[in-house]
């Protein structure tokens, strides 16, 4: 038999009978199996947003002298935001994750995803307000940029679709850590009844 992570949840999970008044273990597989499909598509996308991001601001380093601080800024940020979607990522619990039932398992990885959206505003936020702040300092102050009337028009709608942007991706983590918070406490009301 082979010993990867999967065959030990697999055999942990099948090995447990459901209890009169307990948590149903086939519901409970699907909900982990969907919980980190939801994981693997969330941080795929922020990859894949980085395969492409970091190679742009490295260019615009190298290739537009009069934008390093903005290109450096940006590519400092993505690569931050990489690194800890990477390093916080439900998809990284630790392996002696993997020996618990499937009900801890599931509980485990709600709080390590309830972790990372509670922590948000604290990594994510900082470096994304300042890569704005220095786009549109660089946008008024750079002679690359002509200041005629669509440079106003342009400059309001980047500061408008910016702030929108950040105030909904804050309130979805908002919701989505309250969510999880609710799955939390579900889990363990199954357990106790």
């Amino acid at each position: 038999m082979n010993d990867l992570p999967e065959d030990k949840v697999r055999s942990a999970w099948s090995a447990q009978t459901d209890r009169e008044g307990g948590v149903d273990t086939a519901s409970m597989v699907m909900a982990a199996e969907r919980r980190a499909a939801r994981i693997r598509r969330r941080d795929r996308g922020v990859y894949v947003s980085a395969v492409l991001i970091i190679p742009s601001w490295a260019a615009a380093f190298v290739y537009m002298p009069d934008l390093r601080l903005l290109s450096l800024s940006g590519l400092l940020a993505a690569l931050w935001l990489t690194w800890h979607t990477y390093r916080r990522s439900g998809a990284r619990l630790n392996s002696s994750s993997f020996d618990l039932p499937c009900a801890e398992f599931q509980r485990e990885l709600i709080r390590h995803e309830l972790d990372l959206y509670a922590a948000m505003p604290r990594w994510y936020l900082p470096p994304i307000v300042a890569c704005q702040v220095l786009i549109i300092i660089t946008l008024l102050t750079n002679p690359r940029f002509e200041k005629d009337g669509r440079f106003a028009v342009g400059l309001v709608m980047f500061v408008g679709t910016a702030t929108t942007a950040i105030v909904v991706t804050h309130r979805r983590w908002r919701h989505e850590a309250t969510e999880l918070q609710r799955e939390i406490a579900a889990l363990e009301g199954g357990f106790e009844s």
